[in-house]
């Protein structure tokens, strides 16, 4: 049982290999020089352009929202005015090792714990989260790069940005694009919340995550 473990886990881990790729922090930081303007010099994130936080994300989904994006995939037709100016960005990277550079550079930043700016019931969000978010997200939502779409992590993320983006998967903003398959899949589970307020509540409790 030890040895078929052992080649199962050596098999995931010469896949993952293959699969991604390496970036080189220093040419990304001359492509995330435009990114300045929005995300910030530390890609910290800022509530009045409404660009999020990055430095909490892998790697490998930095590169998966990009060439989304880059596509159409998010931020074409429907999308609020947030999803199009990145798709246009997006669009001036040359090609996929570029993605990877500019994913290296921001992965390269110190963190930098966001601030909370919303309120809500962090007991109930707790309770939506752990039915409809935990199982692909993660207990501690810290992400799980093994399941099939890789879901990024959401601790740490700016929460303003969370509500934004479960506000857009209900109205279809997001997720609406056929080839966009975990938008889907989370436009489905946005669309289980009860209530706006349970949307306020459930980000309430994952940033909560942030301070532990």
């Amino acid at each position: 049982m030890k040895v078929m473990t052992a080649v199962v886990l050596i098999s995931v881990f010469l896949t993952s290999g293959a699969v991604l790729a390496e970036g080189d922090p220093t040419a990304g930081k001359n492509y995330y020089a435009v990114c300045t303007n929005c995300h910030g010099e530390a890609a910290q994130g800022n509530a009045d352009t409404g660009a999020p936080r990055l430095t909490h994300l892998r790697e490998d989904y930095v590169v998966a929202q990009l060439t989304k994006f880059k596509a159409g995939i998010r931020g074409g037709e429907g999308s609020g005015p947030h999803g199009m100016q990145m798709s246009a960005i997006a669009s001036t990277l040359p090609d996929e090792q570029a993605m990877w550079d500019v994913a290296a550079y921001i992965g390269s930043l110190e963190e930098r714990p966001p601030e909370g700016t919303i309120e809500g019931d962090v007991a109930l969000g707790a309770d939506y989260y752990n039915q409809y978010c935990g199982a692909c997200h993660g207990a501690g939502a810290q992400g799980n790069p093994e399941i099939k779409g890789a879901p990024p992590p959401l601790v740490g993320a700016n929460d303003w940005y969370l509500v934004r983006q479960l506000k857009e998967l209900r109205r279809g903003g997001r997720g609406a694009h056929a080839e966009d398959k975990s938008g889907r899949k989370m436009a489905v589970m946005a669309d289980v919340l009860p209530s706006e307020q349970s949307i306020y509540d459930v980000v309430a409790y994952i940033h909560s995550l942030s301070s532990e």
